[in-house]
């Protein structure tokens, strides 16, 4: 089955599945966020794709809801998660429903792009794209890592030390991420932290890498 699958990346330079990654900065400073686009092979055809884009956020209410997520309870959130944060010295996180009510809302919005908030993940895809496929794409950041010169992304949030909630929400997106229908309906994940991570300054100490 093809799959299209989209993931937020924060100056990511990396390649994934064996193909390259274009990196295009916006903006000077180190923690500047990064346009990309990403292919990738996937069941044999180089079909996915993975979009980085400014943090702003916008509600169009045109947009479908169907069909219904892959189900995932708030246990394979915190599951994807804790496995993440074992493997980097990170304490396990705990539930938040008020981040979740967070996340849901902004995920209903089906605009792939940040809120603006601080601690926030997104990641979306069509086909059978779950939720720990949504961490395992942040983790994917993990190879871009460097501990001299540290840039905020996703992985760095996942396994941020300080942080010790997480809340984490799913929609579909009927008109598929910023209305490209060519793969179908797509499955949108967010989850918000608390505390919120990529402090700058503060990586040495919140990042086992």
């Amino acid at each position: 089955m093809l799959q299209f699958v989209f993931v937020l990346l924060l100056v990511v330079t990396s390649v994934l599945a064996g193909a390259r990654q274009h990196i295009h900065p916006r903006g000077a400073a180190a923690a500047a966020a990064a346009l990309s686009s990403v292919k990738r092979l996937h069941d044999a055809q180089p079909r996915a794709k993975f979009n980085a884009l400014p943090n702003i956020f916008a509600l169009d209410s045109s947009k479908g809801h169907f069909p219904t997520p892959p189900h995932a309870t708030h246990t394979t959130y915190l599951n994807a998660h804790n496995d993440a944060r074992s493997s980097h010295n990170a304490a396990p996180l705990t539930w938040s429903n008020t981040l979740a009510t967070a996340a849901q809302t902004w995920a209903n919005t089906c605009q792939f792009k940040h809120s603006g908030a601080s601690g926030e993940n997104v990641a979306a895809g069509t086909g059978a794209f779950t939720a720990g496929e949504a961490v395992q794409l942040w983790m994917n950041e993990a190879s871009s890592y460097d501990r001299s010169n540290p840039v905020p992304s996703h992985f760095t949030q996942v396994i941020w030390q300080s942080t010790t909630q997480v809340g984490c929400a799913v929609t579909s997106c009927g008109d598929g991420i910023d209305g490209d229908v060519e793969f179908g309906p797509a499955y949108y994940y967010v989850c918000r932290y608390s505390t919120p991570g990529n402090v700058l300054g503060s990586f040495g100490s919140n990042v086992d890498a």
